[in-house]
Parts: C-alpha cells; structure tokens; sequence
C-alpha cells in the first residue's frame, strides 16, 4: 500500500518543480490548488521518481492520472496495486485528452470514460483579455469605460500591509452571497483564507480594486508554469456596475503579460459562470474527463 500523505508546506518545491518543467495547461497542475483545498479535496499526494501521485479519499476514492517524467506504466500500476490492496476501484478523476488517450493505448478497453462537462478549464491568450480588441469584446470595453467613469477608483497589488482588508472584503463578500451556509461556497472560503495567509510563501500574484478607500473586487493567481498562469480566485461586489470586467483586465494588464496564456479554471457547471466565461472567447476549453474500469 502506497504512503500518501497530506499536503504540507514543506512539500512546494519539489511538487512544483515537477509542475514548472511541463507543458501543463491544467489548473490542477498548482501547489496552490492542492494545498489551498486540501481539507475539502481530502488530497494526498506521494512523490515517486519525477511523479507527483495524488489520491482523493472521498466518499468515492479517486486518483489523478500520474503527472511528471518518467515511465507512466510503472507509475500507473503502482496505483492499480494500490487500489487492489485498499479494495477500491481504481477511478481517474479529471483527466486530460492526452491522460485519455494514454490510458487507452497502454490498457486499451480496460476503462470506460465519462465527460466531466463541470471540471473544464478556459484557457485565454493572455493578450486578448489585456487588449479587449474588436467586436467581440465590445461590451466588456464599454462596462470599464462606464465603471471609470462613475467610481473613484484605485488598484493595489496584495502585499502583507493589506492582507487584513483584504481579509475584511472576503468576509463581506460571502456574507452577501452565502445562502443557508452552503459547504462548498464555505470551501471556497477557506481555500482564499489559505491563500492569504501564505501569500508571500507561494509568490503568488494578486491584485484589488478599492472605490472610495474600501476594497470592492480581489484576484489572485499562480504561475503554472513560465507560459500560463491560473486565477484561482476573483471576487467583486457586483452592485459595483463593471467591476468584474475592470477587475479582470486591470489585472491582466498590469501582471499578466509575460505569460502567454491565463487558465481561469472551470465553470462548476453554473450557467451564470459558464456564459460569463465564454463570453471572453476561449482561446481552448480543456476537457476533462473521469476513467472507470469496465
């Protein structure tokens, strides 16, 4: 049996290294993603060779398909014994097109796939959400223009002397918008609180908006790796007319353009989500998909 472990600090460099050196789109693919919500996720990971193997020990086990350099049919069948000895079905959660397609050239009809239409990642060229050019982006240019025009407003980056307001903003916003203490919106919540008190320690990147001193709408991102970032989160009081829009390109604009592309992860299968995220044209929308054995 495997010994995988919960997710610490101590763990950031070498699970990022593995991360950094790839080709990796996928939001997943972040120490942020797996230490920020490890308590909901109930993650554990193990390093193997120059794999990071993650197992999600929920009320159905899964794990993700192996991520590193090396032989991925070792790494595979480790998990497949580890399965066995734990007397649970080896499931993949969230695989890529590519994982797919390697599971079925190395086990063929052993798995059958189901599309997790929920865990799709949209990923931008970063210079299309810095620019807004075009008739596509029309809109989203008039709701920045609009919001200038009406508020006195101001952008900061997240240092450690604002952390506390920005503490203070995240209070306010899941007070308004939490109905009957959903546990996942409370996740969620816990997950950005984590993010904060480790802000410096992951380097992340991170921004505000504030009209009239008060902070109104917060961002905050990691590098994936040097050619893609991914936002894991962005929240805005949206009584504010534009401010989602101006809160995105503002922070595209002033810290985003030495990547390529930005991953804004997925829609959760909220229609309101979905329409707002396609409606900034994807430049790729990274399918998911889970792998059950037949």
């Amino acid at each position: 049996m495997l010994n995988f472990k919960s997710p610490t600090l101590e763990d950031l460099n070498w699970v990022r290294s593995i991360f950094e050196s790839s080709e990796t789109f996928g939001s997943d693919n972040t120490f942020g993603n797996i230490f920020f919500w490890k308590d909901s996720t109930k993650i554990k990971i193990l390093k193997y060779n120059d794999f990071i193997l993650r197992c999600y020990e929920d009320k159905v086990p899964k794990y993700r398909f192996p991520f590193g350099d090396g032989k991925v049919k070792e790494a595979i069948n480790l998990l497949e014994n580890d399965a066995k000895e734990k007397d649970i079905e080896l499931i993949f959660g969230g695989i890529t097109e590519n994982e797919k397609n390697i599971l079925q050239t190395l086990y063929q009809d052993k798995f059958y796939y189901i599309e997790e239409k929920n865990r799709e990642d949209y990923i931008y060229e970063a210079t299309d959400l810095i620019n807004l050019k075009g008739k596509i982006y029309h809109s989203k240019r008039n709701h920045i223009l609009k919001f200038k025009k009406t508020y006195d407003w101001e952008y900061s980056e997240i240092t450690k002397e604002n952390i506390s307001e920005c503490k203070n903003f995240i209070d306010e916003w899941f007070e308004k918008n939490l109905k009957n203490k959903q546990a996942d919106i409370l996740e969620e919540k816990v997950a950005i609180f984590n993010a904060l008190d480790n802000f410096d320690f992951f380097s992340l990147l991170g921004g505000v908006i504030s009209v009239d001193s008060k902070i109104i709408a917060l961002t905050i991102a990691e590098e994936i790796n040097k050619r893609i970032v991914d936002i894991h989160f962005e929240k805005a009081l949206k009584e504010y007319d534009g401010i989602y829009a101006m809160i995105n390109n503002e922070f595209a604009k002033r810290k985003l353009s030495s990547f390529k592309y930005i991953n804004r992860e997925e829609d959760l299968g909220l229609e309101g989500l979905r329409k707002s995220k396609r409606s900034y044209h994807p430049y790729k929308i990274l399918k998911r998909y889970e792998a059950r054995p037949k």
